[in-house]
């Protein structure tokens, strides 16, 4: 898996599971529903964030050989 595939990977996942919470509290107050969609995002910027750092450190033991 790429670079790309997996930082999408991450940012998709946390998405995906907070996206599947909502279908299941459709009956839930808006402001319920967007704390649930502001979360699964921050996770998921967080994960791409993390793996981005991954490939940064990788990038730099490479350089560094």
């Amino acid at each position: 898996m790429g670079q790309r595939e997996r930082v999408r990977e991450a940012i998709e996942t946390p998405v995906s599971e907070a996206n599947k919470l909502l279908e299941d509290l459709q009956n839930a107050d808006s402001e319920t529903r967007m704390s649930i969609l502001i979360s699964g995002w921050g996770r998921g910027l967080a994960a791409g964030l993390e793996e981005l750092a991954i490939a940064m450190d990788e990038l730099q033991k490479q350089n560094a050989d």
